[in-house]
């Protein structure tokens, strides 16, 4: 239930930004930008994380015929 709550509150708004014209569309892209910055930079994290808990560090094997 809050989660249709939230996606429900974040549906309005967005609509409310596009209502706007060239403001909300600005608003929209920069919301955009700031998330991608912020998906990155976690992904990048847990990356790291993930790469200094491997044990033997990363092994490719090639498959030679």
């Amino acid at each position: 239930l809050k989660y249709f709550m939230y996606t429900e509150y974040k549906t309005n708004f967005l609509e409310a930004l596009k209502k706007e014209g060239e403001m909300g569309r600005k608003k929209i892209n920069q919301y955009t930008r700031y998330l991608t910055i912020f998906v990155a930079g976690f992904q990048a994290y847990t990356m790291s994380l993930v790469l200094m808990k491997m044990e033997h560090g990363i092994h490719i094997r090639h498959h030679y015929q």
